[in-house]
């Protein structure tokens, strides 16, 4: 069987990593047989996070969410490898590791801490180029004017 790994880093619980992959603390265990006590892992070790769509067997639910300030920077994401650049006043292109391009996504504005409660919108847009792992988000105030906002961006397989 071939599997999806994930290194363990300072901090993780098995709970934070199952609610991370959209998975159960079960699960995990179930492809991760050394995990003998579900309390006890450590940073840098490797486990199994599901099943590899190439093996041809079930697989969970893949999601991927990043939390982006103001200034285009990452303030949280679930994956190291999602990428934001901002290409203009209120223009993000935000590149993830796999193609994505039959996934369902959902944009929403917000800081991380909840400090920007202002009205405004937020559109998607798969794609850049007919790149299919790219989502371009345009932030927007009250009156549809393009401006910097921070913005939650939720990508999850159906």
């Amino acid at each position: 069987m071939a599997f999806e790994t994930y290194t363990v880093r300072a901090g993780d619980t098995l709970t934070s990593i199952a609610k991370k992959f959209g998975t159960t603390v079960d699960a995990l265990l179930a492809i991760n047989p050394d995990i003998t006590d579900p309390n006890k892992i450590f940073v840098d070790q490797v486990i199994n996070i599901r099943q590899s769509s190439q093996s041809g067997g079930d697989s969970t639910m893949t999601d991927f969410a990043i939390v982006v300030n103001i200034n285009g920077d990452t303030a949280r994401s679930s994956d190291n490898n999602i990428k934001v650049n901002r290409v203009n006043t209120g223009i993000y292109s935000v590149t993830f590791p796999q193609d994505i391009s039959r996934w369902l996504w959902q944009a929403t504005l917000g800081a991380a801490d909840d400090s920007d409660q202002q009205p405004g919108s937020v559109t998607t847009q798969l794609g850049a180029m007919g790149a299919n792992h790219v989502v371009t988000v345009h932030t927007f105030d009250a009156g549809n004017n393009f401006i910097d906002r921070p913005f939650h961006l939720r990508v999850h397989d159906l």
